[in-house]
């Protein structure tokens, strides 16, 4: 009796007391140490970090960066950059070929896929095919980098990587004012001191263009704290204003023009395409006063009526870009030196200095690659100017938008942007690709 009630005793203890389970029965993915999904989280920092140093080397390449006179020394160091740069954008590229597909890159290139198309065209009937296929080669390199890194990093990753990189270019710079002057200063007739800053650039309005896109990414950069960036403000206005660069000060109103307009559609409770619709109708009357109070505008800039000898130079270069409207004289037959279809013309100008394009990206656009290469230069630029910041309305959107405005406005007296991938067309590109990123919307809120 008494040794059945032990038993029974021992049994209920036994089963009171729940037995440990076996050590790895039943194992879930959520028990076990999170070695693995660290593992991972290391690998993908790394590979972000990667492709923020390549756009970094992207931005210092298409910047025009320690081009300054006097800084020549520099020049076999950039040439080994520049090759070591191209590998670097097709491994990035490959990585994201094999990790995500050909999908989201081709949709990101589809809106540039027929200005190339035009451009192979004309060149394979231009004057020198070898070299416009070597420009070709060099301008495809630089969107695809774009475009893969725009894809590969956060937007807001990106952002932040921009307005670092662009804050450091004109911090270098003023350090260059202050300690080398002979190299920091251009001589400027037109300045009150005799000279303008520009830098480690090759002149004031390449350093005005910096100065004002340190502003702008200074302002679309989330995370930074209100007197950091408004100190920011500060100085980079005062460097573009040390510049003496009317062209870069004009592109820093309109683009704050541009934002204020952008924003203020963006809360109207209408599909995007309304506010495209009205945006574009905007531009197109602002444009439309511009040119009515022409004069006006120029006396207020300082400029003469010509634009410093640019419509005796828009006029020339035009008739000659017309003799080959069709389908153009291939890609580097108006903006690279020593081009047999402008040398005639560069002759002609030698009284205003160095003339080797026409200072006016569509008429290059029009002689290299015709009226079929403009339009297709144009409609995406419109689209991206237009369209992009309402279909995606976050700061990549908006940052797209404001870059393609800084192209657009910009070509009208510089000639960077055509087939040499300059720092405009690697932003826009970078940019869209990022907003790309997110979903269409037809909200309008700044996130």
């Amino acid at each position: 009796m008494i040794g059945a009630d032990q038993a029974a005793l021992t049994g209920a203890s036994e089963a009171a007391v729940p037995m440990p389970p076996p050590r790895f029965a039943g194992l879930r993915v959520a028990d076990a140490p999170p070695v693995q999904s660290a593992s991972r989280a290391q690998r993908r920092d790394g590979v972000l970090l990667l492709f923020q140093i390549l756009l970094v080397m992207v931005l210092v390449h298409f910047s025009w960066f320690f081009k300054a006179p006097g800084l020549a020394a520099f020049d076999r160091v950039l040439v080994l950059a520049r090759y070591g740069l191209w590998p670097c954008i097709l491994a990035g590229a490959a990585w994201h070929l094999a990790r995500r597909g050909p999908e989201t890159l081709l949709r990101v290139l589809a809106p540039w896929l027929a200005y190339p198309l035009v451009g192979i065209v004309s060149g394979l009937m231009g004057a020198s095919v070898v070299e416009s296929m070597r420009v070709l080669v060099f301008w495809s390199l630089g969107v695809l980098a774009a475009a893969t890194v725009g894809l590969t990093l956060p937007p807001e990753r990106t952002l932040r990587t921009l307005h670092a990189t662009f804050v450091a270019f004109v911090l270098v710079s003023v350090v260059f004012v202050v300690v080398l002057p002979q190299l920091g200063l251009q001589a400027n007739s037109r300045s009150e001191t005799g000279f303008s800053w520009q830098g480690v650039f090759p002149g004031k309005n390449q350093l005005g263009e910096i100065c004002a896109y340190s502003l702008l990414f200074g302002l679309l950069v989330p995370g930074i704290s209100r007197g950091w960036r408004w100190a920011w403000m500060g100085l980079g206005w005062f460097a573009l204003w040390q510049t003496n660069s009317q062209s870069a000060l004009m592109l820093a109103c309109v683009q704050i023009a541009y934002w204020l307009v952008v924003q203020r559609y963006r809360r109207l409770a209408l599909p995007a395409w309304a506010k495209a619709a009205a945006l574009a109708a905007t531009l197109a009357g602002l444009a439309l006063a511009v040119m009515l109070g022409k004069n006006v505008l120029l006396a207020l800039l300082g400029r003469d009526a010509t634009l410093t000898g640019r419509s005796d130079i828009w006029t020339m270069w035009l008739e000659r870009a017309l003799q080959h409207w069709l389908i153009g004289a291939g890609p580097g037959a108006f903006t690279m030196p020593g081009s047999t279809t402008t040398a005639d013309l560069a002759l002609a100008f030698q009284a205003y200095g160095s003339i080797l394009t026409p200072h006016n990206m569509y008429i290059a656009v029009l002689g290299e690659v015709g009226v079929f290469g403009l339009v297709a230069l144009i409609v995406p630029l419109t689209m991206m100017l237009v369209a992009v910041p309402f279909r995606h309305p976050d700061r990549a959107g908006l940052a797209c938008g404001l870059v393609a405005l800084t192209m657009a406005v910009g070509g009208i007296g510089e000639t960077h942007e055509v087939f040499g991938t300059g720092l405009n067309m690697t932003l826009l590109v970078l940019c869209y690709a990022a907003a790309s990123r997110s979903l269409p919307k037809e909200t309008s809120q700044l996130g």
